[in-house]
C-alpha cells in the first residue's frame, strides 16, 4: 500500500506540474490571441486610392486564410440639420467588411458608431435630418478607442454592392503577415498598378502581427509531452529498485521472472493511471471553474500528453524489473540500507 501511494502521488505530482504548466502556457497564448482579435489587431488592410476592386477583394474569403473581407471607399461628409457646423465623414462598404458590419445587412439605411449613437440619442430604425436628406440608422457598431484607426469611431458607414473602385480593402486572417500582405495584392485593380500600394493592421497598439501558430508551436512548455513520459520512466524504475532486495529474493526462492515483471506491471500501471485520472479531473474541474477559452479543446491537449505518463511507467517497471538478477542478491544484501 505504502509504495502504490508514493507512486500515486509522484505520478500526480508530475502529471499536475508538467501537463499544468503546459496548459497555462496555452491558455496565456488563447488570452493573447483573443486580445489580439478583439482589438481589430488580426485586420490586414490595403489601401490604394480608388484602386480596389471590390469583388476581388470580397473574394478573398474563398481562401482558407480570410474568415472576412470587405471593402471601403470615402463618400464625403454630411452635415445634420441641428449640428450644421459639424461635418461627419462617411464611407461607403461592403458588407461584411470585418469588425464594422455583418456580411448580411436585412435593411438599408447607415450604420452609426456606439459613440455617436449614444450621443445623438440615435437607435436602430432612428431616422436623421441632414443636408442629404433623411437617413435612416440600419445598425450601430462598436468602436472602442483601443489605438485602431479612428476614423471610423466618427463616420457614418454606408453599405453598398462591391461594384466600381473603392479605396481601401479590409481583411480579418489568422496567417501570417507575408501570406496575407501578398494575397490582399490581389485586391488591387490591374489597371491601377502595385505602384503607391500601402498594406498595413487596422491596428498596432498590440503589436506588429501576432501568429497564434507560431506561438503554440514555439512555447517553452511544448516538450511537456515527453518529458513527463521519461520522468516517470524514471520514476517507475526507481520505485522498482528500491525493492531490488526483496524481488531478488524472491527469484532466489524459486518465482519466474516473467511472471515477477508482469506482476510489477500490474502493481505499478493501476495507481498510475489512477493518478493520472484523478489529475485530470481535476485540471478539468479548475479550468471549467477559471472559464478558461476552449475548455474541451484544453482537456483534449491534456489527455493526449498524459497518454505518455503510463506508457513510461510501463517501460520503467519492466526495465526496472529485468534488471535484477538473482546473482546479485548477496550485494543488494550487503549494501541495503
Amino acid at each position: 500500500m505504502g509504495r502504490s501511494l508514493l507512486l500515486f502521488v509522484g505520478i500526480s505530482s508530475l502529471t499536475c506540474c508538467l501537463i499544468g504548466f503546459d496548459l497555462m502556457q496555452i491558455i496565456a497564448i488563447e488570452h493573447r490571441v483573443i486580445e489580439y482579435r478583439d482589438t481589430g489587431s488580426n485586420i490586414a488592410m490595403v489601401v490604394k486610392e480608388k484602386g480596389i476592386n471590390g469583388e476581388a477583394c470580397m473574394g478573398m474569403t474563398r481562401s482558407g486564410s480570410v474568415e472576412s473581407a470587405g471593402a471601403l471607399r470615402a463618400a464625403g461628409d454630411v452635415s445634420l440639420t441641428a449640428l450644421p457646423h459639424n461635418p461627419i465623414p462617411t464611407f461607403e462598404v461592403t458588407p461584411g467588411i470585418p469588425p464594422i458590419i455583418p456580411a448580411r445587412v436585412s435593411r438599408g439605411g447607415v450604420w452609426v458608431p456606439r459613440q455617436m449613437a449614444t450621443n445623438l440619442g440615435l437607435a436602430v430604425g432612428s431616422d436623421i435630418a441632414t443636408n442629404r436628406g433623411e437617413l435612416h440608422v440600419a445598425g450601430v457598431y462598436s468602436w472602442p478607442e483601443d489605438g485602431r484607426d479612428a476614423r471610423m469611431g466618427y463616420a457614418m458607414i454606408i453599405p453598398v454592392t462591391d461594384s466600381g473602385s473603392f479605396d481601401e480593402c479590409w481583411a480579418r486572417t489568422s496567417t501570417s503577415r507575408e501570406e496575407i500582405a501578398s494575397l490582399l495584392r490581389y485586391a488591387v485593380s490591374y489597371d491601377a498598378g502595385l505602384t503607391e500600394v500601402q498594406v498595413g493592421q487596422l491596428n498596432y497598439a498590440k503589436g506588429d502581427w501576432v501568429d497564434g501558430h507560431r506561438l503554440f508551436s514555439t512555447r517553452s512548455s511544448r516538450f511537456a509531452m515527453p518529458v513527463s513520459g521519461l520522468l516517470a520512466l524514471l520514476l517507475a524504475y526507481g520505485c522498482v529498485r528500491r525493492r531490488r532486495l526483496e524481488l531478488s529474493g524472491n527469484l532466489h526462492a524459486g518465482c519466474d521472472k516473467a511472471a515477477q515483471v508482469v506482476q510489477l506491471i500490474v502493481e505499478q500501471f493501476v495507481p498510475t493511471v489512477m493518478a493520472v485520472f484523478v489529475s485530470l479531473v481535476g485540471m478539468s474541474v479548475v479550468l471549467m471553474v477559471s472559464h478558461a477559452p476552449e475548455v474541451m479543446q484544453l482537456i483534449q491537449v491534456a489527455c493526449h500528453e498524459a497518454l505518455c505518463i503510463p506508457v513510461g511507467a510501463v517501460l520503467g517497471t519492466m526495465f526496472g524489473g529485468v534488471t535484477i538478477h538473482e546473482r546479485d542478491l548477496f550485494r543488494y544484501f550487503k549494501s541495503r540500507v
